[in-house]
């Protein structure tokens, strides 16, 4: 699928004759999006929450519908676009030539997987984040500070020490704090509005246990449909 089809803004309902294909309803943005909206076998091998709406007695498994209304079109974009990818870290968004903006798109992408419940997903964009990211990424302190923001506000699934995300950010503010106390918008509006913040940066800043960057993901991502594909060769 190229960028320019992911990325066009047109109609939400499928054209698929058999029926098997969600609907999408209305994204938060009420943009329309004209995708290739997978089919519902796809959609729910990787996303745990369709899988449930679309097999459960709910209104969305009746009229094969799927409520979006928490998240926008083109952060949604991303993960059709990631379903139909073979390699899935190489369909995501990457962060080179110094664009450090990505990260915050990556941990943007990386909540929506939470509310998905898409665990492969959430797996193959913290690949994608922390495979540049270390003590000496140069994140200005606007781009840390929504870091911060997404890490309070949406990855909410599991406490700090569980989420991996959370624990690389919270881990490299903890080691950027000086410069954050002289940023404004940290010191008068995160940490009032935030109070979790405050203590998390405070459990970590100065503390030999949290020194040391947490560990990036192990192993190779296997390529998505090799598995199926010999499979399908093998039973004929």
């Amino acid at each position: 699928m190229s960028d320019d089809a992911v990325k066009e803004k047109q109609s939400t309902v499928s054209d698929d004759p058999s029926g098997d294909t969600p609907r999408l309803e209305t994204f938060s943005d009420r943009k329309p999006l004209a995708i290739l909206l997978p089919p519902r076998g796809l959609l729910t091998k990787e996303s745990n929450k369709i899988l449930k709406e679309l097999n459960g007695p709910f209104k969305e498994a009746k009229e094969l519908k799927i409520d979006l209304s928490e998240e926008d079109s083109l952060l949604f974009a991303h993960f059709v676009k990631y379903l139909y990818s073979e390699k899935p870290c190489e369909a995501l968004p990457t962060v080179q030539n110094g664009h450090v903006s990505t990260y915050v798109l990556l941990a943007r992408l990386y909540a929506m997987g939470e509310r998905l419940w898409a665990p492969k997903f959430k797996d193959a964009i913290l690949r994608n984040f922390t495979a540049t990211f270390d003590v000496n990424t140069a994140i200005p302190e606007h781009d840390l500070c929504e870091l911060l923001k997404i890490a309070c506000e949406e990855i909410t699934e599991r406490v700090p020490e569980d989420d991996e995300m959370r624990r690389n950010i919270f881990w490299f503010a903890s080691c950027r704090l000086t410069n954050l106390q002289r940023y404004p918008d940290f010191t008068e509006v995160m940490l009032e509005t935030y109070p979790e913040l405050g203590r998390q940066l405070a459990l970590r800043a100065g503390n030999p246990a949290y020194a040391a960057q947490p560990p990036r993901p192990k192993g190779a991502l296997e390529s998505r449909f090799r598995n199926e594909f010999l499979s399908v060769a093998k039973s004929r």
